[in-house]
């Protein structure tokens, strides 16, 4: 083998292991690159004088898309962009968030003035009714926070806010309240007309 292929063979063989010597960290495999890192002008490497290692350089390109493993500086670049990707995600979760929150106070607000409505209503016909909203959401008296009832009767309508804690009831969390499946819910119910605690 002449000295010159076994330069050739030698820098193919650092690319391939991402070591270069002459060249970029990274660089990536190729007919030119090998003959740079060889330290020759490209049109050195030519297949008319060395067609066994041209054709194993091309075949190792296509094999590996003629990359070698990424340079320190390629790696920066990749997280970077990871990252600037991670902080376009957070914006618009962010934003997603933010209009979520904005419909639930819409909704909300929309539910108050329903409450209002129906007690109207009622107060209109001569009704007594108690028109209850849980503080927490809930369409019902809660244990997990204080209730606003609009007191209907002879017309009139006032509000009051129930807390749990002023009948002796202790407060739990909303995930306290939660039920399961059905099959689950059936249970407790059984349990509790069973008398069990």
């Amino acid at each position: 083998m002449a000295r010159a292929e076994e330069a050739f063979r030698a820098a193919f063989e650092r690319l391939k292991q991402g070591k270069p010597e002459l060249l970029e960290k990274g660089a990536r495999v190729s007919q030119n690159n090998v003959a740079k890192e060889a330290g020759c002008d490209p049109s050195a490497l030519r297949k008319s004088r060395f067609p066994t290692l041209v054709s194993e350089i091309q075949r190792w390109s296509a094999e590996h898309g003629g990359d070698a493993p990424p340079s320190p500086r390629q790696k920066i670049l990749a997280q970077r962009k990871k990252n600037r990707s991670l902080r376009d995600q957070i914006e618009s979760l962010k934003a997603e968030r933010d209009h979520a929150f904005s419909l639930l106070v819409e909704a909300d607000a929309k539910i108050v003035d329903l409450m209002d409505t129906v007690a109207g209503v009622f107060a209109t016909r001569g009704n007594s009714v108690l028109v209850v909203r849980g503080d927490d959401g809930l369409d019902e008296i809660t244990t997990s926070t204080t209730t606003t009832v609009r007191i209907v009767g002879g017309g009139e309508i006032r509000t009051e806010i129930l807390d749990p804690r002023d009948l002796g009831v202790a407060r739990v969390s909303l995930e306290e309240l939660r039920g399961g499946d059905a099959d689950t819910n059936a249970a407790v119910a059984r349990r509790v007309f069973a008398g069990e605690s």
